[in-house]
């Protein structure tokens, strides 16, 4: 059943206007966990304890076969939250409290998924773990010097391993929502990193913005998100580009490098050359 419905989803994407596949993503954090029979793993809090870089490894390869086995060629993982505070709700998806821990664990959870063909995700950039009081979607009130010394350290070790996507926190940094901080997307993420992946925003994220539709699209894309994950909201997030570009609110210039970005991964994936392949386990 999710083969046929990626498989249609293809086909709807190759009969429009542009003949371009798409790159479905899910949440397959601890396996293909939404779907019937899949192989279920621990959770990253549990990885992190056992701290073993081969078995991470081997969990998201094992992963990203069964992803593959649907037509799945990318997975919204592995979370990167360095958790400071246990009262925190997602706890569970962080290695741990200590850097350290994931600078032995990224690069091989990345390399699990991408050297066996699925695309991976870096989140949630930056610093989801670090809310003041652990809120959910909170804001981050730390130094610059303390946010690079802990979490910006999963992100280095992941473009390092050639990360595919980096996804943008619901978070905030010091009040202004990291889907429109210019500075830790484009000014360090893509430029200082030296980023070379596509940005996507997190599941209807940018509606937490200020303003309008037209200007959480604007703010959130000129800050370097190349992707939007807009679920219900797709037909009005198209029209709202386009006027957006049409009244200069965003450059062609901007367009184009998200455009590049995100046809860079689907050619590295292969879907140009088969949007329809799948992995055969039978």
């Amino acid at each position: 059943i999710w083969y046929e419905m990626v498989y249609d989803y293809q086909e709807a994407a190759l009969n429009s206007g542009a003949y371009i596949p798409i790159l479905y993503g899910v949440d397959a954090i601890h396996g293909h966990n939404n779907l019937y029979g899949a192989t279920i793993f621990p959770h990253n809090i549990g990885l992190g304890a056992a701290n073993d870089p081969e078995l991470v490894y081997d969990i998201a390869k094992a992963t990203a076969e069964e992803l593959l086995a649907t037509g799945i060629y990318w997975n919204f993982s592995p979370a990167l939250s360095v958790v400071q505070n246990i009262s925190w709700g997602r706890t569970y998806e962080g290695y741990s409290e200590h850097k350290e821990v994931f600078e032995t664990l990224t690069e091989s959870a990345i390399k699990g998924y991408e050297e066996n063909g699925v695309s991976a995700t870096a989140k949630h950039y930056l610093a989801d773990g670090a809310t003041s009081n652990g809120i959910d979607q909170g804001d981050v009130d730390l130094s610059e010097q303390a946010l690079r010394d802990i979490h910006l350290t999963p992100y280095i070790e992941a473009v390092n391993a050639g990360v595919d996507t980096v996804m943008i926190s619901y978070s905030s940094i010091k009040g202004l929502k990291m889907h429109e901080n210019t500075y830790w997307i484009t000014n360090v993420l893509k430029e200082e990193l030296e980023f070379k992946g596509f940005v996507v925003s997190d599941w209807n994220a940018i509606h937490q913005l200020e303003g309008s539709y037209i200007e959480q699209i604007t703010k959130s894309i000129n800050a370097g998100v190349d992707m939007l994950m807009e679920p219900q909201s797709w037909k009005d997030a198209i029209d709202s580009i386009v006027a957006a570009v049409n009244t200069d609110m965003i450059s062609m210039d901007r367009i184009d490098d998200a455009v590049s970005r995100i046809l860079k991964v689907k050619i590295e994936r292969g879907l140009l050359d088969d949007p329809y392949k799948r992995l055969d386990i039978s």
